[in-house]
């Protein structure tokens, strides 16, 4: 009987330690009758007094009388009780500036054999984003939230601060945007209508925000930076399609990029091919009218010519120029390249967009002539 005992224990430990082996790649040796985890996986760089736990597995006959633990020129003894063991995280030194620390352990145990074993401790930041913004959205309706975070294992926050500065070369100073302290367990801030009276940061398109949140705890601090770029609203990517004076495909609808024959009846075309000028026009009750752009060095540096409002399709600059420019229902004898801005309303959505002219072909048979203006086109809603 005793023999079936002692096998049965032996196969519960080499199970044991079997599966340490495979979930811990710092055990080399098996025959020690003892195994030590390490539970506290992660302290923040303000939990500079807190328990690192450690967990004792070890055979019945072998017992653990004294673990001693050792960082850099540091060294403790390691409080224990049962299967448990635990050491004051400041015999790791100092963790401001760390991302991890190693430290091992020297384990005195009854059957007298060595057991030694290395062991790292993630070092985590105090402060964290739980609200990520990608930028900000100049002079948007849509309300958008930064928010964030504060994680210690045991450590007391004091404060949590917040600078700002206007893009790289800025310097930072003290803002105040929820109008109270920061709660130090964590915060939101609100951006909405966002111009250059914003918290009085006077940021413009093309502008970038940084913010620099700075959490204390006693002397200790930690900061995060966070960079929101200011962008202008705008359409996606243009459509590229054509008005024909073939009527059997002489209407275009904007939203869609798809033609349509003369004899439509659905109100699907929004626009026209127009004769008389070889250009096209608004189609029905469509309500649409466009406005040539011209000279554009009044503009924002970011469209203040032709090539850049194409290339950065800024809505807010299109509603400025279709605002301030006369309109016409008509676009006559285009040109190639030229670039016209519209503004259109179906069923009580408005948006604001971008025509660029492509190639203009003439082709003619026999008596008849064929003309086909190409188009690059995009449009979207200012919120």
């Amino acid at each position: 009987m005793n023999h079936i005992k002692f096998i049965t224990i032996l196969l519960l430990t080499a199970f044991i330690f079997s599966c340490e082996k495979e979930d811990d790649p710092f055990i080399e040796n098996f025959d020690l009758g003892v195994n030590i985890l390490l539970t506290t996986s992660e302290i923040s760089k303000f939990d500079i007094s807190h328990g690192v736990d450690l967990k004792i597995i070890s055979h019945p006959d072998v017992s653990v009388s004294k673990i001693e633990v050792e960082s850099g020129e540091s060294k403790a003894d390691a409080t224990l009780a049962d299967d448990k063991a635990s050491f004051n995280s400041s015999v790791l030194g100092d963790l401001e500036d760390k991302e991890s620390v190693d430290f091992t352990i020297d384990a005195t145990l009854s059957n007298g054999k060595p057991y030694k074993k290395a062991f790292k401790v993630s070092i985590g930041s105090v402060l964290g984003i739980s609200k990520a913004l990608d930028a900000l959205t100049y002079n948007s309706s849509i309300e958008d939230t930064l928010a964030f975070k504060t994680t210690t294992n045991s450590a007391t926050i004091n404060t949590v601060t917040l600078d700002w500065k206007k893009n790289k070369a800025g310097i930072y100073a003290t803002t105040n945007p929820t109008g109270a302290a920061l709660n130090v367990d964590g915060d939101e801030i609100y951006f909405i209508n966002v111009d250059n009276t914003t918290y009085g940061y006077d940021l413009n398109i093309k502008d970038t925000l940084y913010y620099r949140l700075i959490a204390t705890s006693g002397t200790l601090k930690d900061t995060l930076e966070v960079m929101l770029p200011v962008r202008s609203q705008v359409f996606g990517a243009y459509k590229t399609s054509s008005v024909y004076s073939d009527i059997l495909k002489n209407k275009l609808n904007l939203s869609t990029g798809s033609y349509y024959a003369d004899s439509d009846t659905e109100g699907e075309g929004e626009i026209v091919f127009k004769a008389a000028t070889s250009g096209f026009e608004k189609e029905g009750n469509t309500a649409i009218d466009f406005v040539k752009v011209g000279d554009l060095s009044s503009e924002l540096e970011h469209v203040n010519t032709s090539d850049k409002l194409y290339v950065e399709k800024d809505l807010l600059a299109i509603m400025r120029i279709y605002d301030a420019g006369t309109k016409t229902t008509s676009v006559d004898n285009p040109i190639k390249d030229d670039l016209y801005v519209y503004k259109i309303t179906r069923e009580d959505k408005t948006t604001y967009g971008l025509i660029k002219i492509g190639s203009i072909e003439t082709v003619n048979v026999d008596t008849e002539t064929s003309i086909t203006i190409s188009l690059e086109f995009g449009e979207g809603e200012v919120k």
